[in-house]
């Protein structure tokens, strides 16, 4: 059942007018002229009001929704926003309304107006470039529109005629350099002084023999795509290995690593496997050899810091982890509810389970002597009642008059 509060009312039909009497703080509506009243006056609770006075209701009050004839002179310190009919206290309104139009690069029309009110709109230029964006290199008019649009390249600048700093930043993406004056990139410095021959680097290296090298096969974990590089370290027949390219047939040899000449101190890097990632590797042999016949072998130059994992770890990759115990991922206990854990020496729990727990009412303190109540007609003799949220089923009744 809902809760009901009801103030004192007169019912339509009854007749105008507020009550005669009313207490202290007590509501009276009048459903005739619909008028709230209250009762003021005696400064308490309790009392019987000496005033009593109309608060709300549009039979006394201006409403939003109605139509209403509102006496007096009303001053408004505010603008007054909707239709106001009438002449304004010192303007009147044009007899025939109007509106402002704008031409050329700003096209504007207003709506129309009779001079009662300001009229505010939103100009649009005229559409000059279509090329909207953010650009370094844009074309200006005599009206100081942007016409065109585009991105500035190294191209549209002039040619420098003295130094230029690029202010303790990198020049990047070079292309290695190949006549005398070109810029060097830094890979190619470290391997002319490292004496290496640096190759473009491979997906993924072998690990051990292969029968076969022909077809989509799996090397280092790894299912190599037609035209992926391969190093091939370690064949049997030692002259068989070198870089070669996948291919759902027989693998060819890479064009960077077909000729005898391309062996000698040749580096390349390791993309991607399962142990093999991240590791480079330099060719090992020496300049007058025979590509099929002489053997080629490969060691290691550089690789990733090896990790290993401790008690209570695990690695994956280059990624640790803490390993799983016995108990699985979940909510436990409740209310009612306590836990039963059991932790090993690291921390971790191992077992983990919920048991029902039982409270009577005679084991918390604070309840007072009304700790649970399920009669009808309950008497409450003496205090007052505190912090309740609810009510259900009461109804509390102000009359009428």
């Amino acid at each position: 059942m809902a809760n009901t509060i009801r103030i004192k009312r007169r019912a339509n039909g009854g007749g105008a007018g507020a009550p005669t009497t009313l207490e202290n703080a007590e509501l009276a509506f009048n459903e005739q002229t619909n008028i709230l009243y209250y009762g003021t006056g005696t400064g308490g609770a309790g009392g019987s009001a000496t005033s009593i006075i109309p608060i709300a209701g549009n039979g006394a009050f201006v409403d939003t929704s109605t139509n209403q004839t509102v006496g007096g002179t009303k001053t408004f310190s505010n603008t007054i926003a909707g239709s106001v009919t009438g002449n304004a206290g010192t303007a009147t309104a044009l007899a025939t309304g109007r509106t402002i139009a704008i031409t050329g690069d700003l096209a504007y029309t207003s709506g129309s107006f009779d001079g009662t009110a300001n009229v505010t709109g939103t100009g649009t230029l005229a559409t000059v470039n279509s090329n909207v964006g953010t650009h370094t290199k844009i074309t200006i008019n005599a009206k100081g529109l942007a016409t065109a649009g585009s991105q500035a390249s190294l191209s549209d600048l002039a040619v420098p005629t003295a130094a230029f700093s690029f202010n303790s930043q990198n020049l990047t993406n070079l292309a290695d350099p190949v006549n005398a004056q070109d810029a060097a990139t830094k890979q190619y410095v470290d391997s002319t002084a490292q004496g290496l021959d640096t190759k473009a680097s491979c997906v993924v290296a072998t690990t051990a023999n292969i029968a076969t090298l022909s077809g989509l096969l799996t090397v280092d974990g790894v299912t190599v795509a037609a035209g992926d590089r391969v190093l091939v370290k370690n064949q049997t027949t030692q002259s068989a290995n070198g870089i070669y390219v996948a291919s759902a047939t027989a693998w060819a040899r890479s064009s960077d690593m077909d000729a005898w000449a391309e062996f000698p101190s040749a580096y390349t890097f390791i993309e991607q496997g399962t142990t093999q990632a991240d590791t480079g590797w330099v060719c090992t042999v020496n300049q007058g050899g025979t590509l099929g016949t002489t053997n080629v072998t490969w060691a290691q130059f550089s690789g990733a810091g090896t990790y290993s994992a401790g008690t209570g770890l695990t690695l994956t990759g280059t990624v640790f982890s803490i390993s799983n115990t016995a108990v699985t991922a979940g909510s436990y206990g409740a209310a009612s509810q306590t836990l039963s854990a059991t932790v090993n020496a690291r921390g971790q729990l191992t077992a983990l389970s919920a048991q029902a727990i039982a409270i009577a009412n005679t084991q918390v303190s604070g309840l007072g002597t009304m700790s649970t109540q399920n009669a009808a007609s309950v008497a409450i003799t003496g205090g007052s009642i505190t912090n309740l949220t609810t009510f259900d089923g009461i109804t509390i009744d102000g009359g009428t008059f």
